[in-house]
């Protein structure tokens, strides 16, 4: 006579085996939790772009004029490099668009946007800056220049950076 046994593990092992279950479905919601704010605080950060950078970049584009004395205080810009600027901020502006519906793909949206704002602040507001240009006519684009510095300590947190760099 052959005897079949089979060997069922004890209560307090499955026991063991459920908590830890319960235990994983639970960082699982705190990590799916924490993902969902991370999200709505990149897609506040994106919401952020399309209209303030909408707002600048068509007001570059179509009212020239009006952008050199109410975005730069009144500064000569050549309306070519508003046309330029008008471009860089409008296409970032309708990128970000798309990043309020899809943020973690359009998150390097984020990353152009901010090299956009410190190439703007490096070549354009420092050297005015240092050259001791002050408000007025012709004077030093304070509007504007606050505007990016703005952008970039509200914006640079919220960029996940891991994500990114996949580091």
């Amino acid at each position: 006579m052959v005897r079949l046994s089979a060997s069922f593990p004890s209560p307090v092992v499955g026991q063991e085996a459920v908590r830890s279950l319960c235990g994983l479905t639970q960082q699982r919601r705190l990590r799916h939790s924490t993902m969902a704010v991370e999200h709505l605080a990149l897609r506040v950060v994106f919401a952020t772009n399309v209209v303030a950078g909408g707002s600048t970049g068509l007001t570059c584009l179509w009212a020239p004029k009006f952008a050199a004395n109410q975005l730069f205080s009144g500064s000569m810009v050549p309306n070519l490099a508003l046309s330029i600027l008008g471009i860089f901020i409008t296409s970032i502006a309708i990128l970000s668009a798309c990043g309020i519906y899809s943020p973690l793909p359009f998150a390097s949206i984020l990353l152009i946007s901010v090299l956009v704002k410190v190439l703007f602040l490096v070549f354009f507001a420092l050297p005015w800056l240092v050259r001791g240009r002050k408000g007025g006519m012709g004077g030093f684009p304070v509007p504007f220049t606050l505007l990016n510095v703005l952008g970039l300590v509200i914006m640079t947190p919220f960029i996940p950076w891991g994500y990114l760099f996949a580091l």
